[in-house]
């Protein structure tokens, strides 16, 4: 008996070791190595990530069946990229080239389809994410936690798998162009910068942060001459098969300000503390010359100091812009706070103690998606409007104190 005991005894000793052993196994992933347990968290979040967003494929957004579903029967029926020439919905032209692609496929759901590709677009976003992370702390646990975070990120999901809307395209060159910032890599930075905006009108308020790049000798305005370049360029399928450069350009411009009956349509931004139905063109106006002069004043302000754009300084201006422009701009629609949700988290691991604005920023973004959804909320807008207000000011007040302890 006491043989066996013993026997027992030991081959659970070689089992536990087996498991250790097992567990703090390293696996090398290019320059990362990760141990198995790391390894087989990050494949559960993935299968999890799938998983969530295919049991809302089925869901079909007004947006969905009023803007893209039209144009794709429009390129089927005419088995042509001449039928853009037609006018079917405002959609801004790159998008139109995807959805011709779609359209020549044989057989399933055009629906799917599109929701399958952009999915596939976040789980890259959910990478780049934890890259620049990774870049920022050196961190391999909060590089993984940024990818898994990112990847069941409420806003991100629902946009990919229920709204079928392509902000996470914008999204991922946004942090290409990021990438190659911090590497000092002016042109591929621009040129990714643009594709962005050329997917998404609203990516344009990260422009002064192209503009303070500038400003600190990183971006040449040479550089800068990319964007209209690679705009004409975009536009050139388009031009070929019957629309004018007027129209591609209008359709650039109006692209994410379809509905201009409204000062803001369920995005918590001033027009919900000042009003939002009366006096819609002249506050719009006012708005737009009050953002330009507060941006004026943010920038002169910035050249009279001497500071160094550090990495972490260029996130929190990225962030910073991505919060100001949507709250002052008019127009804005349910989704303006997208980027800012993914910035605002890179941001939290880059400085743990604010941890507590993405999760502020992500509950008031997904708030407003449910506006959308449901019809209604459950917090009033107007609260949340002062919430946001708020968030700028801290960020803003980080950038200040940052740039203030340079000397």
């Amino acid at each position: 008996m006491k043989k066996r005991i013993s026997r027992y005894r030991r081959g659970e000793n070689r089992m536990d070791i087996f498991l250790k052993n097992l567990i703090d196994k390293k696996i090398k992933l290019g320059k990362l190595s990760l141990t198995f347990l790391e390894l087989v968290f990050l494949l559960v979040i993935t299968l999890f990530a799938v998983m969530l967003r295919s049991s809302v494929f089925s869901v079909a957004s007004g947006d969905y069946t009023s803007y893209f579903e039209p144009w794709i029967f429009q390129f089927k029926a005419w088995d042509s990229l001449l039928a853009i020439s037609e006018d079917v919905s405002i959609t801004n032209i790159p998008i139109l080239y995807i959805l011709y692609l779609i359209s020549k496929v044989q057989g399933g759901s055009f629906m799917l389809l599109l929701k399958v590709i952009l999915s596939v677009f976040d789980f890259i976003l959910a990478f780049l994410a934890g890259y620049l992370a990774y870049g920022f702390t050196k961190s391999k646990s909060k590089t993984i936690l940024t990818y898994a975070v990112i990847l069941v990120l409420p806003t991100v999901v629902a946009s990919s798998a229920m709204w079928s809307q392509f902000e996470v395209i914008s999204a991922v060159c946004v942090l290409l162009s990021f990438c190659f910032a911090l590497k000092d890599k002016p042109y591929p930075a621009i040129l990714f910068y643009t594709i962005a905006t050329l997917f998404l009108s609203l990516t344009f308020m990260l422009l002064p942060l192209y503009l303070l790049l500038w400003m600190k000798g990183k971006v040449q305005i040479q550089h800068l001459f990319l964007l209209p370049v690679i705009a004409v360029i975009s536009f050139i399928p388009a031009l070929l098969n019957g629309r004018s450069f007027k129209e591609c350009t209008l359709l650039y411009l109006s692209g994410s300000f379809t509905d201009k009956t409204i000062l803001t349509r369920n995005w918590p931004n001033i027009f919900e503390i000042i009003g939002k139905d009366a006096l819609v063109a002249e506050l719009s106006k006012v708005s737009i010359l009050l953002l330009i002069a507060m941006l004026a004043c943010i920038f002169y302000y910035l050249s009279r100091k001497k500071f160094e754009l550090t990495p972490v300084l260029m996130l929190r201006f990225a962030l910073f812009f991505s919060l100001l422009m949507p709250f002052f701009l008019p127009y804005m629609q349910e989704r303006s706070g997208y980027m800012a949700d993914i910035l605002a988290v890179i941001y939290a691991v880059a400085d743990k103690k604010k941890f507590y604005i993405p999760l502020t920023h992500v509950f008031i973004s997904y708030t407003a998606y449910s506006a959308y959804f449901s019809g209604e909320t459950y917090v009033s807008m107007r609260v949340l409007a002062y919430i946001l207000l708020a968030l700028v000011v801290l960020v803003g007040k980080d950038i200040f104190l940052s740039v203030n302890k340079e000397k």
